[in-house]
């Protein structure tokens, strides 16, 4: 988009086309800088939700730290008591 506005030969033209390609390289460079990312998901038996604010790598790490052990822990199958109420 950016290499459009040098086709009109204008002054003005330069410099939007020059501004134009530099926010896209910064918002390319940005990307690349904050890391990979990752679709995350949570599944229940009702239905499955996409996480999309833990889709970066430290945020995720971060996430799956504290949420799977909670899970875990409650996956696991609970005493049953030999008194019955």
């Amino acid at each position: 988009m950016g290499m459009l506005w040098y086709l009109a030969r204008n002054n003005w033209c330069y410099v939007i086309g020059a501004c134009w390609i530099f926010f896209a390289g910064a918002v390319l460079i940005w990307n690349l800088l904050a890391g990979p990312t990752y679709v995350v998901k949570i599944q229940t038996a009702a239905q499955t939700r996409r996480l999309k604010a833990v889709e970066r790598a430290r945020k995720y790490e971060a996430f799956s730290a504290i949420v799977v052990p909670i899970i875990v822990a409650e996956q696991q199958p609970k005493p049953v008591s030999a008194v019955a109420p």
